[in-house]
């Protein structure tokens, strides 16, 4: 089998899982030029509770690196920068 010559990139995607809880805000979408792709399928003001299967989510993130350590790097550094940068009315239940 041939496969098609193009660039060395490597990439990676991860899927954010729901809280416990509403959210209030999701992180500005300034996103760095190596996320290749994202959706946000999270409504605001909606109430969810925990992911309770692995494809439960309420982002998704297509990153690109040049390594797999790069990418892997990426997808910890894009988790984070999305969860901190979105907010959560924890108390509702």
């Amino acid at each position: 089998m041939q496969f098609p010559q193009g660039a060395n990139k490597l990439s990676g995607f991860i899927l954010i899982p729901p809280q416990n809880g509403i959210i209030k805000k999701f992180a500005s979408l300034d996103l760095p030029e190596w996320v290749v792709e994202y959706n946000v399928t999270g409504k605001i003001g909606q109430n969810y509770t925990a992911a309770m299967k692995s494809t439960d989510n309420i982002a998704s993130f297509v990153v690109e690196g040049a390594t797999e350590k790069i990418v892997k790097q990426r997808l910890l550094d894009i988790e984070k920068w999305f969860n901190c940068g979105s907010e959560w009315i924890y108390d509702v239940f």
